[in-house]
């Protein structure tokens, strides 16, 4: 089901991801709404008169003004969303997921990536462009997957071959010995 809430100063509508700026089409709307029985009535009244017919136009283009600005930021937030993916798309093309699950290694390892990522505060990206070999990448990728939600993180686990429910034990009992370890 879809929800209201505010990004920024614009209501939106959020069903899953995609955003829906409403906020001039709103206006369109409303001001159709508010004006209509008064130009509806002027229309009557002066049917043979220039002023209705110029009080029509000016109406109607105003309309299109509006819908035309409002299809114009539509559009353009779009685009930006469209790039800014693209974008995050080509930043994260390099990263390779897992192919090692959280009981594959040492809990020690993850531990010292676990400080880093989550007490140091340095991003993932960070952390693996300073990784020495492939088992710190992997280890700094197993440490990524805490963040996610189980049907993300089994999707970005693929190559580990095990079962998802032997993935998401494995993931909760690293969780739990941190916990005890504090």
């Amino acid at each position: 089901m879809a929800t209201f809430r505010t990004i920024g100063s614009f209501p939106s509508l959020q069903a899953g991801k995609a955003k829906v700026f409403l906020l001039p089409l709103f206006f369109l709307a409303l001001l159709t709404a508010i004006l209509s029985p008064f130009f509806i009535q002027q229309l009557n009244n002066d049917t043979e008169n220039l002023e209705g017919d110029l009080t029509l136009s000016i109406f109607i283009a105003f309309l299109a003004s509006l819908l035309f600005v409002s299809l114009a930021i539509y559009l353009s937030r779009i685009f930006k969303q469209h790039a800014r993916d693209k974008d995050q798309e080509k930043l994260l093309v390099h990263l390779r997921h897992p192919r090692d699950c959280f009981c594959k290694l040492s809990f020690e390892e993850l531990e010292i990536w676990f400080k880093r990522r989550y007490v140091d505060k340095i991003p993932t990206i960070k952390l693996l462009e300073h990784a020495a070999n492939d088992r710190e990448r992997e280890a700094i990728s197993a440490i990524a997957m805490l963040d996610l939600d189980e049907e993300t993180m089994l999707s970005l686990m693929g190559d580990v071959d095990m079962p998802h429910h032997h993935i998401i034990h494995c993931r909760a009992q690293f969780l739990d010995a941190l916990n005890k370890k504090r």
